[in-house]
């Protein structure tokens, strides 16, 4: 019996399995054969950018196609089972959601699972980008976006009229990110001070990072960008 596969009830993720179960063959060609001469990226975006030249498909839609593919490759690797066992379970999970165009007719799936061990084959581009979204996914927080937000506040005296005295400039850091699945946000309240600390402490991560990359370029491993 083939070990059960399940495809998240999730429209986007629906729409990206859609979009590859129904790839044309000479596209999926060009995109395996391109995936298997790239290097491996940090983010699924900048692999698309790289491949639009290559693959005669919108950005967007190539976004998508990685993503799905990313997603198809983690599954396998995620339960080490045979090719033409694991094949079957993801058919089974297509057929198991219940959406239409996840469902292929006998003939669409023969040709359609072909394609599986070429995608698996994928190490060095869709295998390692893969494992490295899945380790940067592996913390409790993980960054989304920033921004800094500056007021002027007016400090006033006991006279209302006399009208504001003195003021104050207050930045307030807004820090976004994303917590099991879900995007929240905080904020910090800083005075001009705490930027020069925060802008020492990001030239000093910055430093540091060079450091380590002059030191794995020693070793002839590759840092994902």
């Amino acid at each position: 019996m083939p070990r059960k596969l399940r495809i998240p009830k999730d429209e986007k993720e629906h729409e990206r399995l859609k979009l590859l179960l129904h790839l044309s063959p000479d596209i999926l060609d060009q995109l395996l054969q391109a995936l298997q001469q790239e290097p491996p990226a940090l983010e699924l975006r900048k692999l698309a950018k790289r491949l639009k030249g290559k693959i005669d498909l919108p950005l967007g839609d190539l976004v998508k196609l990685l993503a799905s593919i990313t997603n198809l490759y983690m599954s396998f690797n995620g339960i080490e089972i045979p090719v033409e066992e694991f094949s079957e379970a993801f058919r089974e999970a297509l057929e198991s959601t219940g959406n239409p165009d996840l469902k292929l007719s006998k003939s669409q799936w023969d040709v359609f699972k072909k394609y599986i061990p070429e995608i698996l084959k994928c190490e060095n581009s869709i295998g390692i980008t893969a494992k490295a979204l899945d380790v940067m996914a592996e913390h409790q927080h993980v960054f989304l976006n920033a921004r800094i937000i500056t007021d002027l506040r007016p400090l006033f005296s006991k006279d209302l009229e006399k009208g504001a005295e003195a003021a104050v400039i207050i930045h307030q850091l807004k820090l976004d990110y994303l917590e099991s699945e879900d995007s929240k946000s905080f904020f910090v309240a800083m005075d001009s001070e705490d930027l020069e600390r925060l802008e020492q402490l990001i030239d000093r991560a910055k430093s540091k990072e060079q450091g380590l990359r002059r030191a794995i370029k020693k070793t002839g491993m590759h840092i994902l960008e």
